[in-house]
C-alpha cells in the first residue's frame, strides 16, 4: 500500500541537518516523523488520519 499527504506546515519549519526520519507500525497505524513533524496512516485504508507537530512546548 502507499500512503500519500500533502502537507503545507513541512516546508515552513527549519529543520537541523541531517533531519530525522522514524517509521513506526502498530496492527492499525502506520506513523512516519521528520524531525518535529508526524502524519499517522490508517493501515486499512491508506488515508492519513493525523498529522501534527512537535514544538517542544510544555
Amino acid at each position: 500500500m502507499t500512503y500519500e499527504t500533502e502537507d503545507l506546515i513541512l516546508p515552513m519549519l527549519n529543520l537541523k541537518e541531517p533531519v530525522t526520519i522514524r517509521i513506526t507500525e502498530n496492527d492499525k497505524y502506520l506513523r512516519l516523523y521528520v524531525g518535529p513533524r508526524d502524519w499517522q496512516f490508517s493501515k486499512e485504508t491508506g488515508g492519513c488520519v493525523g498529522a501534527g507537530t512537535g514544538l517542544g512546548c510544555r
